[in-house]
């Protein structure tokens, strides 16, 4: 048994104290029988034991095999073992069968029970464990009667992924594929399951841990690459330390210590990741980088100016070149404190970002690089080539567990209203002559949240437009009605609408005012649609047949779909002509059913010009709101239905810059 820290870094099973053994005798049941599965009680008994207790199955061929309970009294030590008397989900005994896996939520332990041989897969929550009679009692739901990975060779685990408050399984199956399942509509004794895009268990290129000696000189004992052939030499003060959370690990001076390779671990013109945990005892010094002939291809550091973390790429191998940076933002490099730093890159073109910074596992900049070049020479930990001949930059501090990938490990979580690729929503405007600018979000705030406008469009001064990724592939597009009423998809190509891919979705469009979003469980989009002379509103799922949802009173009514309160359907916000904003939750029922009890959530929206997108990207959405003195403001989305006090992001964008905002 492996034991945390509590600070979310990697376990360390060398460390004394992190380690435990449990003892065949602490797990035996009354027949002397072993397990052959556990997993995680939690605190099933509702005792309010500090540590966890385990679930399993046990038995012999001879005997039988049952679930059994394993009451913890302290780290890896259990008493009173207990099998209990609940049958399969079933009905029978045959507990060798059955695989399990458990996840720790809101309410308690909830236990995943698959039947491989038939496909069964059920979920019990709510356990609640009677030692005294040996009894268990949960909520059951069956997820699937059978055929659900039938005859497969499976490990699954179980974890609350989307935060939802509902359990959700992992596979991984052959090959190292891993499959994540989101768990829904828990009603009854039924549920639904629904798989997520397969992916493949990435083993690194290069691995240095670093645990090759405890102490002295690294320029002595060099460190290993635990799964390629690039050993890293140690110059200068370079040391091997211990002692800390990560132990051993490597200790650099600042003054003129550094690691470094023969050969390069990345190709700096394609794909690739590079991860590290870092501990900086001074601002200021490169962690990682990799050597051309008179500068670096990339570098990550600490920057001593505003204490961030900065990861940049040069678009040349010169001595003085031009970098592509992002920053993790001021004050987000702690001194003294282990973090993981992930950096990856893919090649791109046009405005996808391509360059990302995450730090302990959080996107946290992005940028796009497209002149590129490969700097082909050493791979170096604590410093930075800086000339033809000349080395600086010696960072202070501790590093350990420093990875490199031939391709990009970790991707950003795709977010509405992206057009940039990096999971961040980004602002669209138009000017009073018709340009379509790109804002991206820098994931900052305050007047930083935006960074500078790039132009993707022209002639867009007479068309009606909004933003949605009709397209499905992640990258936000832009739906147009033009002066004859046409709606047309100008689909994301490299973070700009192309209009030689675009086509035509719709006629009669001038007499309503048009809106995209999802509003049902299909993940293809649907519209929105107000006749402007009725005030009648209608819906259009999934781009398709027309239905009446509202019989009046929408009359040239601004229109927003947006998921407020996190159920998964999109509701509508509304600025009406008075210029009261409106909050309109979705039902889920059909037709005028459709939208329940609206509420106010503001007044005098009437003067703004407005967007919705979720710029925080905390889940709720915000509105982006322009006034009349040229000032952009965001108004961040609290999970009462309600708008939080609003900071200012811009200023400047005058009905001259910035006409339209969507």
């Amino acid at each position: 048994m492996l034991r945390a820290n509590g600070d979310g870094s990697v376990i360390q099973p060398t460390v004394d104290g992190t380690q435990y053994t449990i003892l065949r005798e602490a797990l035996v049941d009354g027949f002397d029988a072993s397990p052959i599965q556990v997993a995680n009680a939690g605190d099933a008994r509702q005792s309010g034991a500090a540590y966890p207790d385990l679930i399993g199955i046990s038995g012999t061929d001879t005997i039988g095999y049952f679930l059994t309970y394993y009451p913890s009294t302290a780290p890896a030590e259990f008493q009173q073992v207990t099998t209990l008397t609940t049958k399969t989900p079933a009905g029978g005994d045959d507990w060798k069968n059955w695989t399990i896996a458990t996840a720790q939520t809101s309410t308690g332990t909830a236990m995943f029970l698959w039947n491989r041989g038939t496909g069964a897969l059920h979920l019990w929550t709510g356990l609640s464990v009677d030692i005294d009679n040996a009894q268990l009692t949960y909520t059951p739901y069956t997820l699937k009667s059978s055929d659900w990975n039938k005859g497969a060779t499976l490990t699954l685990r179980a974890a609350e992924m989307n935060n939802d408050g509902v359990p959700d399984l992992w596979t991984v199956g052959a090959g190292g594929v891993s499959t994540a399942w989101l768990v829904s509509n828990l009603t009854g004794s039924a549920g639904t399951i629904s798989a997520g895009t397969n992916r493949t268990i990435l083993t690194a290129n290069h691995a240095w841990h670093f645990t090759d000696a405890v102490e002295g000189q690294i320029v002595t004992t060099p460190a290993k690459d635990a799964v390629g052939s690039l050993t890293a030499t140690g110059s200068g003060a370079a040391s091997w330390n211990s002692g800390d959370l990560f132990e051993p690990d490597v200790l650099l001076d600042g003054v003129n210590s550094t690691l470094t390779t023969a050969a390069p671990a990345v190709t700096t013109n394609g794909s690739f990741s590079i991860s590290v945990w870092v501990k900086p005892n001074a601002a200021g010094g490169t962690l990682l980088s990799q050597d051309g002939t008179n500068t670096a291809g990339f570098k990550l550091w600490a920057d001593a100016g505003d204490s961030s973390w900065r990861f940049a790429m040069s678009r040349s191998d010169v001595a003085s070149p031009v970098w592509d940076t992002v920053s993790s933002g001021a004050g987000t490099a702690r001194m003294g404190v282990w973090t993981e730093l992930t950096v990856t890159f893919k090649p791109a073109v046009g405005n996808l970002s391509n360059m990302y910074l995450y730090v302990n596992g959080r996107n946290v900049a992005s940028a796009a690089h497209t002149t590129t070049w490969n700097a082909g020479s050493r791979f170096r930990f604590g410093s930075v080539k800086t000339g033809a001949s000349s080395v600086g930059s010696y960072f202070k501090g501790q590093l350990s567990l420093v990875q490199a990938w031939d391709s990009v490990v970790i991707n950003p979580t795709p977010a509405g209203h992206d057009l940039t690729g990096d999971g961040k929503p980004d602002i669209v405007t138009a000017d009073s002559s018709g340009g379509l600018f790109l804002r991206p979000n820098t994931g900052h705030t305050g007047m930083s949240t935006f960074g500078t406008p790039v132009k993707i469009g022209a002639g867009w001064s007479s068309w009606r437009w909004d933003i949605v990724d009709w397209t499905q592939d992640g990258l936000a597009d832009v739906m147009g009605v033009d002066s004859d009423g046409l709606l047309w998809a100008y689909p994301n190509l490299n973070g700009a609408p192309t209009s030689t891919l675009r086509s035509q979705i719709g006629t009669g469009w001038n007499a309503y005012t048009h809106a995209a979003g999802n509003a049902n469980k299909d993940p293809r989009p649907d519209h929105f649609g107000i006749k402007n002379s009725t005030g009648e509103l209608f819906y259009y799922p999934n781009g398709c047949c027309k239905v009446q949802v509202k019989t009046s009173g929408w009359s040239n009514s601004r229109i927003y779909p947006v998921d407020f309160d996190k159920d998964g359907l999109d509701d509508l916000i509304s600025i009406d002509t008075a210029g009261d904003m409106w909050f309109h939750p979705n039902t889920g029922q059909a037709g005028l059913a459709m939208f329940g009890a609206r509420k106010q959530i503001g007044t005098g929206w009437g003067s703004y010009r407005v967007a919705i997108a979720d710029i925080d990207a905390n889940g709720l959405p915000d509105a982006v709101a322009v006034d009349t003195s040229g000032n952009a403001w965001v108004y961040p989305g609290q999970a009462t239905i309600n708008w939080g006090p609003r900071y200012q992001v811009a200023s400047g964008w005058s009905t001259t810059a910035v006409k339209v905002i969507g």
